[in-house]
């Protein structure tokens, strides 16, 4: 009978292990998805206020910035779904007065470049002090003219046997149509198998 006793004893210790290494491995992806994206936000200056401060202090330049891109481009196409870059605005406008105030407007709103789509009037402007930090990370103004945002989403990774790669896109509303535009890339690593 003794027998009987420890070996149930036994059985229940292991269920207990196996029990609680599932767990573990059920919850490591979520605890690792969870640090990667703070080590991310914390690292992705500007901050979220920084960006929505900056708005709010010079968003009749921005608001101005808009209306030009509107007017200036219009009859552009650039092709369904592609932008123009600053470069290319520049090649549209050819009056160097409407140029200067270009640089002069997103010297004042902390901008180093832009993105706009003309066919949609969607327009991604990239903060001067922005930086894609080594997973390909970033934070950028975006103006939608409709406001209608992105929500914010994860797309998985295209390897699954590789690094595991979440994509973290979408907009959050500031102000009007102006949103705080994401991308944020999370790589997990996982062993092959």
């Amino acid at each position: 009978m003794p027998h009987d006793s420890a070996t149930a004893h036994v059985s229940k210790d292991t269920s207990r292990v196996t029990t609680l290494a599932l767990i573990a491995l059920l919850l490591a992806p979520a605890v690792l998805t969870t640090v990667a994206t703070e080590t991310i936000n914390r690292s992705n200056e500007p901050s979220d206020a920084e960006l929505s401060e900056n708005l709010a202090a010079h968003e009749i330049q921005f608001n101005e910035l808009v209306a030009m891109l509107t007017l200036d481009c219009r009859g552009v196409s650039a092709g369904a779904g592609e932008s123009l870059d600053l470069r290319a605005v520049s090649e549209v406008v050819t009056d160097v007065a409407r140029k200067d105030t270009y640089t002069r407007l997103l010297r004042e709103i902390s901008v180093a470049d832009l993105r706009y789509f003309p066919d949609s009037g969607k327009l991604i402007l990239v903060p001067a002090d922005a930086h894609t930090d080594i997973w390909g990370s970033s934070k950028s103004y975006a103006y939608w003219a409709g406001g209608q945002p992105q929500p914010i989403v994860a797309h998985h990774g295209y390897n699954p046997r590789g690094t595991g790669s979440y994509v973290l896109t979408g907009d959050r509303r500031v102000k009007g149509s102006w949103f705080i535009h994401y991308d944020t890339v999370i790589r997990l690593g996982v062993a092959p198998y």
